[in-house]
C-alpha cells in the first residue's frame, strides 16, 4: 500500500494509494555485487503487498484460509513423496502469492519460501537459468544469508535446485498473480476501515480538558513538548486522557475547539464493511461463502441443500481442482512421481449429494392404507402388469365422479409431503410396490468372495415402505445408488436394476381393496386375475421389460453390463434375460 504525502500551508495531508496490478513492475535490477535480479512490483515490494492483505484482511485471511483447506484436502494419495507440511506450505504460497516453489535438496522435496526467491534475467532463449535467494530482500537482499540456486528444470542434477509454479497472468512473464489480484484493493479497503474504527474507539478525539498558556511569547518547539510532557504526568490519569495544551499570546487569541462530524457514519462503515466483503468472495470466485463458513450479508445461495450441493460442485471444479492439478504437475516436474490429492471434501459432497436423494426416495415410501385391506402381495410380473391394472379398472368400475371426489389417503410416515394419487388408484383399491429380498444374503462367488449388501439395499430393506410405480420410475434420474449403473454411473434404473449387479432383491405387487367389499366381489375379481396370469405366456403385449422380474444376480452375466468389468462368474455364466 502507496502512501503519498503532501504539504499545504502547516498541514500535511495523507493519501492512502492503493496498489495497481496494472503497473506492477518486473524489472532486473543490480545487487551491491553486481548481480542481476527481477524486482517484482515497483519497489520490490509485491509479494510483501499479499502477505500484508492476508493477514490484515479479516474477509480476505478468512477465504484464503478456507480454499487453502480446500486444495490440501486430505493431502496425497503418495505421502511419501512429499511431507504434508512442505506440501501445506506450498499450497499456501501458491494460494496467497500466485507463486510457489520446491526446494530439491540430495533428491528430497522440500518447501521454500517464494517470497524469499526472485528470478535471473531470462537468456536469449528467454530461460530463467538461476534464482537468488535472501530473507532480507526488504532490505535490499543484500544480507550474509544471499544464495545463487540453479533451475532445477535446466540442471536436473544439481545437489540443490529450485522448481517454481506460478499462474498464468497476461502482463507477467517472470511472476505470477493470485486469481484475485484485482480484489486486493477491497482487502485494502477493509484493512484501512479496520485501523479506522480502532483509531476511532481506542483514541476518540473525546477533549476534556483545553490547557491554555497566555504568557505573551510562545516557547521554541524543544520547550512547547517539555512543558506538554510534565503537564501531562502531573494532569493526566494513568491511561492518560485527551488534552489539547496550547500556547497563545494571550487571551484573546486562546485556543479553540470545533467538532467535525460525519452524518450516518455507521450506515457508511456498514456500506463499505459489505462491499469489500462481496467484492473479495467474487475476487476469489467463491460459488457460496458458507462452504467456507462466512456467512454471506448479502444473500446469496443460502442454506438450501441442493442448491449447497451444487455449489461445492462448482467450486471443486472450476476453483480448487484446476489447482490441485497444477500443483501435482509441479511435484512430478520435480520428482518425475505421478501423485493425486485425495479430495474427500469432493467424496462428501458426493455421499450427501447420494443421501439427499435416497431420503427423497425413502420419503416418498407409504404405510399399509388406512381403511383398505391387503387383497395381494405377489412378485412383480411385468409382462402383464398393465394387463392387471385394466382388470382393476374393469372389475370395479369407477365413475368419473368418483375419481375425482375421491382420492385415496395412506398414511404417510418422514418428511414427505401428502402423496399424490397413482393412476393406478381408484376410490375402491390402490396398487403399491414393495422393496422385497429375492434371495438368499452375501451371496459367494466363484472364488468364494462375498458379497455384501449395499447400503441402497439395507436402507429399502429397513423402511419397508409402499411406493408408487411413478415414484419408482422418477429414480432413474437421481443418484440414489451411485457408482452401479453402467460403466460406474452415478444414475441408473432402479425400475430394471434394483440395486444394481448382483442384487438379490425385487419388487413386489401389493394390491389394497377397500373395507367392507362383499365376498362375491373379492372371488369375481380373484378369478379375473387368475385368468390375467394364466395368458402370461400367450400375451403379445409387454409395455414393461422382462428383466424387471428378475433380480440382476440371476440376470444374464449376473446384471453386469461392461464385460470388461465383469467378474469371472459373471462372465462365465450366460443364462438369463
Amino acid at each position: 500500500m502507496a502512501r503519498s504525502k503532501k504539504i499545504q500551508g502547516n498541514i500535511e495531508v495523507v493519501n492512502l494509494v492503493a496498489n495497481d496490478p496494472t503497473l506492477i513492475e518486473q524489472t532486473p535490477s543490480t545487487n551491491e555485487q553486481g548481480e542481476q535480479y527481477v524486482e517484482f512490483g515497483a519497489k520490490d515490494d509485491h509479494f510483501q503487498y499479499m502477505l500484508d492483505c492476508y493477514i490484515n484482511s479479516a474477509t480476505h485471511g478468512a477465504i484464503c484460509n478456507g480454499m487453502i483447506l480446500r486444495i490440501l484436502a486430505k493431502g496425497l494419495d503418495k505421502p511419501e513423496v512429499v511431507d504434508y507440511e512442505d506440501l501445506k506450505r506450498f499450497v499456501t504460497d501458491r494460494y496467497i502469492m500466485g507463486n510457489a516453489a520446491w526446494q530439491k535438496v540430495n533428491g528430497k522435496l522440500m518447501h521454500v519460501p517464494v517470497n524469499y526467491l526472485r528470478k535471473h534475467p531470462a537468456n536469449e532463449d528467454e530461460h530463467v537459468l538461476e534464482f537468488e535467494y535472501s530473507t532480507e530482500w526488504n532490505q535490499g537482499g543484500s544480507g550474509t544469508d544471499r544464495k545463487t540456486l540453479p533451475n532445477g528444470q535446466h540442471y536436473p542434477n544439481a545437489p540443490h535446485s529450485i522448481y517454481w509454479t506460478k499462474s498464468y497472468a497476461p502482463n507477467t512473464f517472470y511472476y505470477g498473480l493470485p486469481n484475485f489480484e484485482n480484489g486486493l484493493a477491497y482487502a485494502e479497503l477493509e484493512i484501512a476501515l479496520s485501523k479506522h474504527l480502532n483509531k476511532t474507539v481506542h483514541n476518540s478525539f473525546s477533549v476534556t480538558k483545553i490547557i491554555n498558556f497566555n504568557n505573551g511569547a510562545i516557547p521554541d518547539e524543544g520547550e512547547r513538548k517539555k512543558k506538554v510532557r510534565l503537564l501531562k504526568d502531573s494532569v493526566t490519569g494513568e491511561n492518560g486522557e485527551p488534552v489539547i495544551v496550547a500556547f497563545n499570546h494571550d487571551k484573546d487569541s486562546a485556543a479553540t475547539v470545533d467538532d467535525i462530524s460525519v452524518d450516518n457514519a455507521a450506515e457508511k462503515y456498514q456500506y463499505v464493511s459489505t462491499e469489500a466483503q462481496q467484492k473479495l468472495i467474487v475476487a476469489h470466485g467463491i460459488t457460496s461463502p458458507l462452504l467456507l463458513g462466512i456467512r454471506d450479508t448479502g444473500g446469496g445461495l443460502g442454506s438450501n441443500k441442493d442448491e449447497m450441493l451444487q455449489a461445492d460442485e462448482q467450486l471443486m471444479k472450476y476453483q480448487v481442482e484446476p489447482l490441485q492439478r497444477e500443483i501435482e504437475e509441479s511435484i512430478f516436474k520435480a520428482t518425475g512421481e505421478r501423485v493425486k490429492f485425495v479430495n474427500t471434501e469432493l467424496e462428501t459432497t458426493q455421499l450427501a449429494e447420494q443421501k439427499t436423494a435416497l431420503q427423497e426416495f425413502l420419503d416418498c415410501g407409504e404405510d399399509d392404507p388406512d381403511g383398505y385391506e391387503l387383497f395381494s402381495n405377489t412378485e412383480v410380473d411385468y409382462s402383464i402388469d398393465d394387463d392387471l391394472d385394466e382388470v382393476m379398472e374393469s372389475h370395479f368400475k369407477p365413475t368419473l365422479l368418483s375419481r375425482v371426489n375421491n382420492v385415496i389417503k395412506l398414511v404417510t410416515t418422514g418428511k414427505a409431503s401428502p402423496k399424490t394419487k397413482s393412476k393406478q388408484d381408484t376410490p375402491e383399491y390402490a396398487v403399491r410396490y414393495r422393496y422385497v429380498r429375492g434371495g438368499k444374503p452375501n451371496k459367494t462367488d466363484s472364488n468364494g468372495k462375498k458379497y455384501k449388501d449395499r447400503a441402497f439395499c439395507l436402507a429399502m430393506e429397513k423402511a419397508n415402505k409402499l411406493y408408487r410405480k411413478e415414484d419408482i420410475r422418477a429414480m432413474r434420474n437421481k443418484p440414489v445408488n451411485p457408482g452401479f449403473g453402467e460403466k460406474g454411473a452415478r444414475t441408473y434404473d432402479i425400475w430394471l436394476y434394483k440395486g444394481g449387479a448382483r442384487c438379490r432383491h425385487k419388487w413386489f405387487r401389493e394390491v389394497y381393496v377397500k373395507k367392507g367389499i362383499s365376498d362375491k366381489s373379492r372371488v369375481d375379481l380373484g378369478k379375473r386375475i387368475s385368468v390375467a396370469q394364466a395368458r402370461r405366456n400367450g400375451a403379445k403385449i409387454e409395455t414393461n421389460p422382462a428383466k424387471v422380474a428378475i433380480v440382476p444376480d440371476n440376470m444374464k452375466n449376473k446384471g453386469f453390463v461392461t464385460r470388461s468389468t465383469m467378474p469371472k462368474d459373471a462372465k462365465a455364466q450366460n443364462t438369463g434375460i
